[in-house]
């Protein structure tokens, strides 16, 4: 099982996604995937990212991760 390693995550200033909640949204750990939810200020638009797969979450696949 993958553990969890210390992660810093920089944003530029050109870059329209944040972690959400005002910046403080934390990555968490789902199976070997690590994910974080992060906010588009431009398109005022949220989804999970996958960090490990350097990609964004259809809906589908986020309501999976919830089990739902």
């Amino acid at each position: 099982m993958k553990q969890q390693q210390a992660r810093e995550f920089t944003f530029n200033q050109a870059s329209a996604w944040r972690p959400a909640c005002n910046g403080t949204e934390q990555e968490f750990l789902v199976g070997d995937y690590t994910y974080i939810y992060l906010y588009n200020a431009i398109e005022r638009t949220s989804k999970f990212y996958c960090i490990d797969t350097d990609r964004f979450l259809t809906d589908k696949e986020a309501w999976a991760l919830k089990g739902e």
